[in-house]
């Protein structure tokens, strides 16, 4: 039993502080199924209802192995950070996101997808991705439940992902996002921003916003991100630039090498073509024959 267990507590049904912090972790599940509900993603396999545990001895009948929500073949881990307000990344409070314990995240071999933080008072969730564990930090914090000192795990925030990221890697439907002063205006077509620019926005996107980091902080941008994985484009970028090629065409503007896709200025290669590049760039690299023969003529 490892030593923050108390041994005089039964940590069961029993258990006042364990039934409260459980009631608490399944409304922060049952949000975030509301939410995944909302926003139309599909695959979402059905819960099943809560089962308190007699007592500690029998934890490991009663053990949901870190699966808090099952998405097709994705695992979500739902924690909730109980005493912290945030919408989502722009009002974050801490430079780095704790989202386990030591002793949780090293429990089990096969780890979740992804840790859903949702804030204390239901107001705000952010992501930290599977690839971001190679990132982790221990912290000593002070738990208030086990009244001790414990190490936990944590990201630095700036590779946390917003809610909305997760939700199109899930294949949402519907996304909306809070719209603040100065964001972009939706109008027939697309968007327009404070300044006037207009961006046309394929139909499936109308109303859309990405939120994009400047110097003044997070904005929502009426275009997608370019990528969010260091090695592939965004779905949502390909499909704006699919958009285009429909476009009554420039033959000034079409890809140099496909002639099919439309860009943006003359002379450029498109985002179809640059993808088809980089992935045969990284089969090449990874290739088992990538290194015979050098040196040799």
């Amino acid at each position: 039993m490892p030593d923050e267990i108390d041994p005089q507590r039964p940590y069961g049904r029993s258990d006042p502080v364990f039934t409260r912090d459980l009631a608490l972790g399944w409304e922060a599940e049952l949000y975030v199924r509301a939410k995944l509900d909302e926003a139309g993603v599909p695959d979402v396999v059905p819960g099943v209802p809560l089962e308190i545990r007699p007592t500690f001895a029998v934890q490991k009948r009663f053990s949901d192995r870190g699966i808090d929500v099952v998405v097709g073949k994705r695992v979500l881990q739902v924690k909730r950070r109980m005493g912290y307000r945030y919408g989502g990344i722009e009002d974050f409070p801490f430079e780095t996101a704790i989202f386990d314990s030591v002793e949780g995240f090293d429990r089990w071999g096969d780890k979740a997808d992804c840790y859903v933080l949702v804030s204390g008072d239901l107001r705000g969730i952010v992501v930290v991705p599977r690839s971001t564990y190679g990132r982790r930090v221990v912290e000593q914090k002070y738990d208030p439940t086990r009244r001790a000192e414990r190490p936990f795990v944590a990201v630095p925030i700036a590779v946390v992902w917003p809610w909305e990221t997760l939700l199109r890697r899930l294949g949402a439907t519907t996304i909306s996002l809070p719209r603040r002063p100065g964001d972009p205006i939706p109008v027939e077509g697309g968007m327009r921003t404070a300044s006037g620019y207009f961006q046309p926005q394929p139909p499936a996107y109308q109303g859309r916003t990405w939120p994009m980091a400047t110097k003044d902080g997070v904005v929502n941008s009426p275009s997608p991100p370019l990528r969010t994985d260091p090695h592939e484009l965004t779905e949502e970028f390909l499909d704006f630039r699919f958009m285009y090629s429909n476009q009554p065409t420039d033959t000034d503007y079409l890809c140099v090498r496909c002639k099919t896709w439309q860009v943006t200025r003359t002379g450029m290669v498109c985002g179809h073509c640059r993808l088809a590049d980089q992935r045969a760039e990284e089969a090449r690299y990874h290739s088992p024959y990538r290194n015979r023969g050098e040196g040799k003529r």
